[in-house]
C-alpha cells in the first residue's frame, strides 16, 4: 500500500473481514465466560460478594438450647484455582473427629476470593 492512500472496506478482502469477525466473536464469548458462567465455580458462598476481593466470616449453625462449651476450635478449608482445581476438606463432622470434638458447640464460616484466581472456603467447629 502507498504512503498517503485511505484504507477503507474495498482494501480488505472477504477472508480477512470474516477472520476478523470470528476473532471479535470468540474474543466476546470468552468476556461472556469470564463475568458469568465462571463466577458459580469460582466465587464462594456468603453474605457480601466483592468483585475483585472478599474475606469475610459469617455466623453458621447454632444450637442455642445446648449446653456446649466452645473450649475447642477447628478449621477445615476447600481451595479452587480458577475454575480448574479444587482440593480440601470443608465439612463440619471430619473437622470435628479429626480434632478430638466428641460435641459441636457452634459452626462458622469463612469465604475468601480473589477475583476468579483463587478462592478459599473454610468451615470453624467449635466444642468440646
Amino acid at each position: 500500500m502507498k504512503a498517503g492512500k485511505k484504507l477503507n472496506s474495498s482494501t480488505w478482502n472477504d477472508g480477512e473481514c470474516e477472520f476478523m469477525k470470528k476473532k471479535y466473536f470468540i474474543l466476546f464469548i470468552l468476556i461472556i465466560i469470564v463475568f458469568s458462567g465462571s463466577a458459580g465455580c469460582t466465587m464462594v458462598n456468603g453474605p457480601t460478594h466483592g468483585f475483585l476481593y472478599s474475606d469475610i466470616t459469617f455466623a453458621g449453625e447454632i444450637n442455642p438450647s445446648n449446653n456446649v462449651r466452645p473450649l475447642k476450635k477447628a478449621i477445615g478449608c476447600q481451595h479452587g484455582v480458577f475454575f480448574l482445581l479444587a482440593w480440601g476438606n470443608a465439612a463440619a463432622g471430619r473437622i470435628a473427629k479429626n480434632s478430638g470434638i466428641t460435641r459441636i458447640s457452634k459452626i462458622d464460616h469463612k469465604a475468601m476470593n480473589v477475583y476468579y484466581i483463587y478462592n478459599r472456603y473454610c468451615t470453624i467447629v467449635y466444642g468440646e
